[in-house]
C-alpha cells in the first residue's frame, strides 16, 4: 500500500539499534548472538524473526540500513544462533513454555527472509548467506516432521510452514504434512469463528497461516474461510477502536477488566494482504483506518517492510477504498454472543462468562456480574443466550446436599479413602438465577429473578472504568481502580469525560461483596458499584448512556 511504505521503512529502521542493544552477549552461552526479548530469553523464534526484518532493511533501496554490513553480521550471528540451539530431531524450545516443538512460526518468516536473499542478494557473501539460510530451512521441515502441535492454531503454522519449506526444498514430505492438516478441516463455524475466538491475538494467527497456504499450495477456496474469519472482526470492533475479546478461549481475554483494550494494529499486513490478493474495497479500507488510527495516537506502527520486498507490487499498490459497516447486529448461538454496535454505543452479552453484559459509551465502559453465596457455587454464568425477539434469556442453576453418618461403621477411618457414596444425602437445595436483557435505543434493561432456597445473600456487581467520577443522590466520589461501592437507593450516575451511565435503581440489604465466597474477585483496574438483596430476588435495573 503506498500510502504507508514510507512510514513502515522508517518503522523498520527504528528497529535495527534496538536489535543490537538487545543481543545475548555471553560468548560461552549456546544462545550467544540471539535475541533478548522482553523476558531476557533469546527464543528461535523471536530471533529468526529479527532476521526477517533485518534481511527487508539490508536489501531496501530506501532504507538507511541498504547494503549496511552491521546488519548483514545480524543476519550471521542469528543463523549462528539456530544452529547452536536446534535439537537432534529438528525441533527447538520456545523457552516460555514448549520444549523439543516444531518450528512452526519460525519456518514462515524463514521462508520470507531466504524469499528476500533470493530476490535481491547479489554478492558472494549475500548468496552465501542465502545457502545457510537454506540449510537452516532444511532443518526447520526435518523438526516439523519430527514434531507435532498443542493448540488448534498451531496445526495451521505448522502447515504453512510445511508448505513453505517444501516450496522452497522439494521436500513432498512436507507437502503430505501440510495436506494432511487440511484433511483435518478448518474449524471455523458458519459464523466465522475459529476454535479459540481468539480476536485479539490467534485469529491473526490462523488468518496468516491461511494466506500462506492458499498461496503456497494454490487453494483458492481457503480465501472463503478468510473472509469469513477477516469479516467477523468487523463484528468485534467497538466504537473506540478497540476490539471486544471478552468472548475469547485465550488469554486475549485477560483480565476482563474494563481498563484492558486491544487494537487492531497487528491485523494491518492481514488486511494490506486482502485487499492485494483478494481486491476487496472494505479490507482496504480497514488496512487504511488500523493504520491511520496507529499514527495519530502514536501506537506502535507494525513493520511489515518484508511483505513489501517479497510482493513489489505492493510499494505501488493503491487500492478502492471501500466502506466498512460501522452500525451492526450480530447473535451467534454458537459461541454464546450478542452484540449491537451504533453510533458511540455498543451492547455484548456472552455466555460461559461471570462477565455476562458489557455496555460501552464513548470512553466510558461498564460490565455485569451476579452472584450469590450458594455453597459457593452460585457464580452466574450461564451456557448459553436465548433470544426471542428482542428479549436475551440468560439462566443459571447451582444444586447442592448434605451427608449423612454412614448406617454401618466403615472399613476405615481416613477420609479420602471411605466410599461417601454409600452415606445418605438429605436437605437438598438449588438455586436458579434467571436474567432477560433488553436494548432500547442506548439503554439497557435488566430482569433479574431468583427461583428455589431463600434467604442467600445475593449481589449484583457493575464495574465501570477506572478514574470515572461515581455519584448519587447522598454521595459524589472518585472512582479510584480497585475499590467499590454499595449505593442504598436511587440511580448512580458514572461519568467519565463527556460520557455517562445512570445505572438503577440501587438496592442495599447487606454489605456482604468483595468477599462473597465463590464469587469472582473484585476488579483491580476497574471500580464497582455493588447492588445487594437476599433471595429470592425479584429486581429490573436500567443502564442508560448518554
Amino acid at each position: 500500500m503506498k500510502a504507508f511504505y514510507k512510514k513502515i521503512v522508517e518503522v523498520n529502521e527504528e528497529r535495527i539499534p534496538h536489535i543490537m542493544a538487545n543481543l545475548y552477549e555471553d560468548r560461552d552461552s549456546i544462545f550467544y548472538g540471539g535475541y533478548r526479548d522482553g523476558n531476557g530469553l533469546a527464543e528461535q523464534y523471536a530471533t529468526l524473526s529479527q532476521a526477517m526484518h533485518c534481511a527487508a532493511a539490508y536489501f531496501c533501496e530506501d532504507s538507511r540500513y541498504y547494503k549496511d554490513k552491521a546488519v548483514m553480521e545480524l543476519i550471521k550471528g542469528f543463523i549462528r544462533f539456530y544452529f547452536n540451539t536446534v535439537r537432534e530431531n529438528g525441533t527447538g524450545d520456545c523457552l516460555i513454555s514448549d520444549f523439543y516443538t516444531p518450528s512452526s512460526f519460525e519456518g514462515i518468516n524463514v521462508a520470507h527472509t531466504y524469499r528476500i536473499f533470493c530476490k535481491y542478494a547479489k554478492t558472494e557473501e549475500e548468496r552465501e548467506v542465502g545457502k545457510s539460510i537454506y540449510r537452516l530451512l532444511e532443518v526447520l521441515g526435518t523438526g516439523l516432521l519430527n514434531g507435532g502441535h498443542r493448540t488448534p492454531n498451531h496445526r495451521w503454522m505448522i502447515a504453512a510452514s510445511a508448505a513453505n519449506i517444501y516450496n522452497i526444498t522439494g521436500n513432498s514430505e512436507l507437502r503430505d504434512l501440510a495436506l494432511r492438516y487440511l484433511d483435518e478441516g478448518i474449524d471455523i463455524d458458519e459464523y466465522g469463528e475459529f476454535t479459540e475466538r481468539s480476536p485479539g491475538m490467534y485469529n491473526e494467527v490462523n488468518d496468516n497461516a491461511l494466506f500462506e497456504l492458499a498461496r503456497e499450495l494454490k487453494m483458492d477456496n481457503l480465501y472463503e474461510h478468510l473472509k469469513a474469519n477477516m469479516d467477523l472482526l468487523f463484528k468485534y470492533m467497538e466504537p473506540d477502536g478497540t476490539i471486544f475479546t471478552q468472548n475469547s478461549a485465550r488469554k486475549d481475554k485477560g483480565e476482563n477488566d474494563p481498563g484492558m483494550g486491544f487494537y487492531p494494529t497487528r491485523y494491518f499486513y492481514i488486511y494490506l494482504q486482502g485487499a492485494y490478493f483478494m481486491k476487496d474495497p472494505a479490507y482496504a479500507a480497514f488496512a487504511h483506518q488500523i493504520m491511520e488510527q496507529t499514527i495519530k495516537y502514536g501506537r506502535a506502527v507494525p513493520d511489515v517492510l518484508w511483505l513489501y520486498m517479497v510482493y513489489d507490487g505492493l510499494k505501488e499498490f493503491e487500492p478502492e477504498i471501500g466502506i466498512i459497516e460501522r452500525d451492526y447486529e450480530m447473535y451467534n448461538p454458537v459461541s454464546s454472543i450478542y452484540r449491537k454496535v451504533f453510533d458511540d454505543f455498543s451492547v455484548s452479552v456472552i455466555g460461559n462468562n461471570a462477565n455476562f453484559l458489557f455496555v460501552q459509551k464513548g470512553d466510558l465502559k461498564c460490565y455485569a456480574r451476579l452472584c450469590a453465596s450458594f455453597f459457593m457455587l452460585a457464580q452466574f454464568k450461564p451456557e448459553k443466550i436465548e433470544k426471542n425477539g428482542d428479549v436475551l434469556s440468560m439462566s443459571f442453576s447451582a444444586e447442592d446436599m448434605y451427608w449423612k453418618a454412614f448406617d454401618e461403621k466403615p472399613p476405615t477411618s481416613d477420609w479420602k479413602k471411605m466410599d461417601h457414596s454409600q452415606r445418605g444425602t438429605c436437605n437438598p437445595q438449588k438455586l436458579t438465577i434467571t436474567a432477560e436483557i433488553k436494548i432500547e435505543g442506548k439503554s439497557v434493561d435488566i430482569g433479574i429473578r431468583t427461583e428455589g432456597t431463600d434467604r442467600v445473600p445475593f449481589k449484583a456487581e457493575f464495574v465501570v472504568t477506572g478514574g470515572s467520577d461515581i455519584n448519587g443522590e447522598l454521595f459524589d466520589v472518585r472512582g479510584v481502580p480497585g475499590q467499590g461501592i454499595i449505593p442504598h437507593q436511587g440511580m448512580v450516575r458514572a461519568r467519565l469525560g463527556k460520557d455517562t451511565m445512570l445505572i438503577g435503581p440501587a438496592f442495599m440489604n447487606h454489605t456482604y461483596t468483595s468477599n462473597m465466597r465463590g464469587s469472582v474477585p473484585q476488579s483491580g483496574r476497574g471500580y464497582t458499584i455493588y447492588f445487594t438483596d437476599y433471595t429470592n430476588v425479584d429486581r429490573n435495573i436500567r443502564i442508560i448512556c448518554s
